[in-house]
């Protein structure tokens, strides 16, 4: 069994002809203004104001998926640093959203032919990230935000609106209130800095697993800490393990069984407030992780 680990930038990450997708056991995308992402904001900050040389933005492990070829990317599943990667990738939306919007078109498409599309033949077009499933049409809402970014969406699974399209919106407020303070003559120049500084000076450790490794053995062990899975995760786990050899079967499970099943179980607890129906969900989760 062999693992490889290293200390990279985000450039090094997302440069690469590598595209991101988030295994079936995942949950969505959680990140919130009020807690992670203006932290890291603020880490963000310290190294453009040169109060430290290099921000350190935790772990990410990998797995691959599948090995690339001329044609097409490497395929990496991400078992711990979903969250991460998914921020790095909405903040270069946003940045390029403020590229697209101020008229610096070709500083935006760069941004997108390096970082968030492949220009592979094919898969011309493809994100290079591929969030959960409960997450694809929350994800393709920021894409079709927008004007002038071309990528081919997910096939619409989930909600619409979600912590991906909210967090998006803040890094969008967070630039527009911080370049705005720049004259219009030097704006271009202060956001060419920002994205340098946020690619190339902001790091993280990838420990990338071979094939022999489990996982969702390796996943459960480290989110022992942090936020707690719910059993709903639980039991999502232990299905889509049964489809986890074939991506497709495991959409066309989501899509046709659990989604429905999960939209019809929220309809129905609607009135409950937040904390009581996750309560009920994670009563009844439980029944069902037993029967499994």
């Amino acid at each position: 069994m062999g693992t490889d680990s290293n200390a990279i930038t985000i450039h090094e990450l997302l440069h690469d002809r590598s595209i991101y997708q988030m295994p079936l056991f995942q949950r969505r995308y959680q990140w919130s203004e009020a807690l992670e992402l203006s932290k890291f904001w603020e880490d963000l900050s310290s190294v453009l104001d040169d109060e430290v040389d290099i921000s350190f933005l935790g772990a990410i492990v990998l797995q691959i998926e599948r090995e690339g070829s001329a044609k097409r990317s490497r395929i990496y599943t991400v078992i711990d640093g979903q969250q991460r990667i998914t921020t790095f990738y909405l903040f270069i939306c946003a940045i390029v959203d403020y590229a697209y919007r101020n008229g610096y078109k070709d500083t935006a498409n760069d941004l997108v032919k390096q970082y968030l599309s492949s220009s592979l033949s094919a898969e011309q077009g493809d994100a290079k990230l591929i969030p959960t499933f409960q997450d694809n049409s929350n994800f393709n809402e920021v894409i079709k935000s927008i004007d002038g970014l071309q990528i081919n969406l997910l096939p619409d699974t989930g909600m619409n609106d979600g912590p991906m399209i909210l967090a998006f919106l803040y890094f969008a407020e967070v630039l527009e209130s911080t370049l705005s303070q720049v004259s219009e003559e030097d704006r271009e120049c202060e956001l060419e800095r920002l994205f340098t500084t946020l690619l190339e000076r902001m790091e993280v450790v990838q420990i990338v697993l071979d094939k022999s490794h489990n996982a969702n053995e390796v996943f459960d062990r480290l989110n022992t800490a942090g936020r707690p899975l719910g059993t709903i995760d639980l039991v999502r786990n232990e299905l889509f393990q049964t489809v986890s050899e074939s991506y497709e079967k495991a959409r066309q499970l989501y899509s046709k069984k659990w989604e429905p099943f999960e939209k019809s179980f929220e309809s129905k607890l609607s009135d409950l407030k937040a904390s009581e129906r996750a309560k009920v969900i994670d009563g009844f989760s439980f029944r069902m992780l037993w029967c499994i």
